[in-house]
Parts: C-alpha cells; sequence; structure tokens
C-alpha cells in the first residue's frame, strides 16, 4: 500500500510539494523495516514490540491528521482514499503487535506473569492488573488469587544474585554503601 501512495504521489503533481515524494519514499521503507522487525521481536521475546508500539501509536496518530488534511484538500481523491487505507491498516498492525502471546508461547515458558507478556500500552495503563482487579471487587482476595510475579523477581533468583552484587557495590564505590545505609536507616522500626 505505501509503494502505490509514492506511485501516486509521483504520478499526481497538483498539491505535491519537494518533501512529499522522498517522505513516502521513507514511509515504504519504514513498511519494509516494520516486516522485518516485527518477526524478528515476534521470534525473540516474550512481550511485544516496545519500538514498533511506541513507533506505530505516533504513527497513526499523526497519520490521522495527515488523513483529515488530504480529505479537505481535495485535490487527489485517490490519494486521501489510499492513505486513509493505509492509515486503518497501520492501525490494525497496531492492535496486532499490542497484542500478548500468551496463547502462543512454547512450553519452555511454563507459566509467565501477565507483566511478562504485556506490551508497553498494556503496561503504561496497568491493563495487566485488571484480571486482580475485577477479581477483587468479586471477591474478598487470598493470597493463591494473586497474579505470579516475574521470574526476575522470585526468592530464588534474587537470593543468588544479591550477595555478588552486594560485593560488587561495596569495592566499586562508596556512594552506593551510603545509599543502601541510608535505606536502611529509614526503613528501621
Amino acid at each position: 500500500m505505501q509503494f502505490a501512495l509514492l506511485v501516486l504521489w509521483a504520478i499526481l503533481a497538483r498539491s505535491r510539494t519537494i518533501t512529499t515524494i522522498p517522505a513516502a519514499a521513507l514511509s515504504f521503507i519504514d513498511a519494509l523495516a516494520i516486516i522485518f522487525l516485527s518477526r524478528r521481536e515476534h521470534i525473540h521475546n516474550l512481550r511485544p514490540s516496545t519500538l514498533l508500539n511506541i513507533y506505530l501509536f505516533v504513527s497513526v496518530i499523526t497519520d490521522v491528521a495527515r488523513v483529515r488534511t488530504l480529505w479537505l484538500v481535495q485535490d487527489g481523491l485517490a490519494v486521501a482514499i489510499l492513505y486513509t487505507c493505509s492509515t486503518a491498516l497501520r492501525f490494525t498492525m497496531l492492535l496486532l503487535e499490542a497484542t500478548e502471546k500468551r496463547h502462543i508461547l512454547m512450553s519452555t515458558y511454563p507459566s509467565p506473569s501477565s507483566e511478562e507478556v504485556s506490551g508497553i500500552l498494556n503496561r503504561s495503563v496497568l491493563g495487566w492488573l485488571n484480571p486482580l482487579l475485577l477479581n477483587g471487587f468479586r471477591k474478598l482476595l487470598s493470597v493463591g488469587d494473586l497474579l505470579p510475579i516475574d521470574s526476575n523477581l522470585c526468592g530464588e533468583a534474587l537470593q543468588t544474585s544479591l550477595p555478588s552484587l552486594w560485593e560488587k557495590c561495596m569495592y566499586q564505590s562508596s556512594s552506593c554503601k551510603i545509599f543502601f545505609d541510608i535505606r536502611a536507616w529509614l526503613t528501621l522500626p
């Protein structure tokens, strides 16, 4: 679709500026980059791609303003229609990229926490907490109702890594020790 927009902008010269064709060419290149990056992120990460989600979110917002302007200009109806379709497709890509991959995870990730598989949009509004909040609204919560925590925050992982980090901190700088001393002093009963 971006290639079709590039061709249309090259053919229609009525409302074209000197930056229109380079911008359309860059838009075509970014569409190709999105395909590559989406595939790579989908294979290598538990959560949806933060970079793609932010880019597509900002892109959709700016494209909506551009679509409005193209419809108001009334010079190139074909460009306005194609750009509207392109923006709708980009919005669909945003929705697909923001979707959690929990249902397609392999057995190597037996039970990831909701926070681990949530994308940037879901984490920014704390949407991964909605099931817990709804459950708490319906009944009194117990420990078994709580969501699993991130594997990096489990007690076993912290117990093995904290002593080595503490030793590194003690030998590297005194400011780190001061921070921990102040923190320990403030948390005394």
